[in-house]
């Protein structure tokens, strides 16, 4: 995969992610992923292609995280949500 195509899906993750509201939930990996695809870009710019899509891939990989954590912390608190909630009996 270029450069490139790294760097588009590494965004579309962290897209994801702060739909997911990661920055709440995985504030650690959302803020890291968007230094590495930052830091992507400046080298692509700079023609260092093959330091950029290490760093898109890095990107790639904690916004990938960042979603998996915010989803498993969103779906946790639905079921604390609902936990308290009465069962109506028939």
């Amino acid at each position: 995969m270029t450069v490139t195509g790294v760097m588009d899906d590494a965004e579309l993750s962290l897209r994801r992610a702060r739909g997911a509201d990661s920055d709440r939930y995985a504030q650690y990996e959302t803020t890291l992923a968007e230094l590495y695809l930052t830091k992507a870009r400046e080298l692509q710019g700079h023609a260092q292609y093959g330091e950029a899509r290490a760093l898109a891939s890095e990107a790639l990989r904690l916004a990938n995280a960042a979603n998996r954590r915010a989803a498993e912390h969103r779906s946790g608190d639905a079921a604390t949500s609902t936990a308290g909630l009465a069962v109506p009996k028939e």
